[in-house]
């Protein structure tokens, strides 16, 4: 999630978060005298409950059963009509089985925005999320998880990310909106977080969609090439990546959504007869009712069983660790299937229950890997 350290302490932290408190109130007094439009700040906060139990993990196994917490604050200076800094700032006590920020603070976006409003263009440089598919956009991102309609990422996500994370990747994208058509096209470092790019090789994204369409229906289709796999060592994700994907997203009436994504992933490291090519999908109906929204959401990765040469390319997207002297097997699929509610009790604070369970193909010696798990949540943004 994060690529700036620049806080390490605990107290650090705590003296951070006063800081920025500080900032916030700044920014609403600004407000009150009309020049609010230089500076604006979103704080967001998660506050959880997790239990995460794999069936074959034994007693001695370490506990994922814990409490939680993670906050970013999202800030944005406009220096024009078209022109904007924005920074991310993440940070939470860190240590959980979720993978949230912390105990450090760390700059996750850091780009700076300018849009020529004519024309229908964005151009972005710096620091900001892989655009691979509608769905990097309602993603959770540590204390934000405003966007996402569960809490947990779908598998296809926690690849590069995390399970309640997104990756970070530093370069350049060009963004065009006409009114029934978008497309992205990215450049950048590749899947590494950091500025780190040792041999010089890229990762390009571009992706087509269509917009305006009956039923506030979008769909488009995208393309990436990482080249993370390099002769003075592995970088990001440690192989070359390449993707399609196609994605939609849909309205029946006023209450119910519908969205899903299918395409193929190829983990390859240059060499003659070692890749994989990983089939990925997701479909989601959800439903919302006054205050009240219901979803369920089921997601694949289905990574062929071959030779370990090429497995050992692939990561494991599930939430099942190595237990008892077994270790999980990359080369077998991966179904998660995830079933949320959401209660919005203001503006501002919604309470969250989700139930997961990640289903895995091959056992371990000790027995099966598949993992349930419930999280239980207060979600803030101010």
């Amino acid at each position: 999630m994060g690529v700036i350290v620049v806080r390490s302490s605990l107290g650090g932290m705590i003296g951070f978060i006063a800081s920025i408190l500080l900032l916030h109130c700044q920014v609403v007094a600004h407000a009150a005298v009309g020049v609010s439009e230089a500076v604006s700040m979103r704080t967001h906060g998660l506050a959880l409950f997790n239990s995460i139990q794999q069936e074959n993990a034994a007693s001695s196994d370490p506990s994922r059963t814990q409490f939680d917490a993670a906050v970013s604050f999202d800030l944005a200076w406009q220096l024009s009509q078209t022109t904007e800094i924005c920074v991310q700032l993440q940070s939470g006590p860190g240590a959980g089985s979720l993978d949230l920020q912390g105990p450090e603070v760390v700059v996750t976006d850091l780009f700076i925005a300018h849009k020529v409003s004519a024309k229908g263009l964005t151009f972005t440089f710096g620091s900001y999320d892989l655009p691979f598919g509608y769905g990097v956009t309602e993603l959770s991102n540590n204390g934000d998880a405003s966007a996402n309609r569960t809490l947990m990422n779908p598998l296809l996500y926690c690849v590069v990310g995390d399970p309640l994370g997104t990756n970070n990747t530093i370069g350049g994208k060009l963004e065009y909106i006409a009114p029934g058509f978008e497309a992205v096209f990215s450049l950048s470092n590749g899947t590494d977080e950091s500025s780190s790019n040792r041999d010089g090789s890229f990762a390009g994204v571009i992706g087509f969609g269509s917009r305006n369409l009956p039923h506030a229906t979008r769909a488009g289709i995208w393309f990436l090439h990482s080249d993370d796999n390099t002769s003075s060592g592995s970088e990001g994700i440690g192989a070359t990546l390449s993707g399609a994907l196609a994605d939609i997203r849909t309205m029946i009436g006023d209450n119910l959504h519908l969205a899903g994504y299918a395409g193929v992933l190829r983990f390859a490291d240059n060499q003659s007869g070692t890749r994989s090519d990983v089939p990925v999908w997701m479909v989601e109906p959800g439903y919302d009712r006054d205050v009240w929204s219901f979803t369920f959401r089921a997601s694949g990765w289905m990574a062929p069983k071959s030779d370990s040469t090429a497995n050992a390319l692939l990561p494991n997207p599930g939430l099942a660790v190595d237990v008892g002297g077994g270790v999980v097997e990359t080369g077998q699929s991966v179904i998660r299937y995830q079933l949320s509610v959401r209660r919005q009790l203001s503006a501002t604070l919604s309470l969250r229950m989700e139930a997961i369970r990640d289903r895995y193909e091959i056992s371990m010696p000790s027995g099966d890997s598949h993992v349930n798990a419930l999280i239980l949540a207060m979600s803030l943004t101010i």
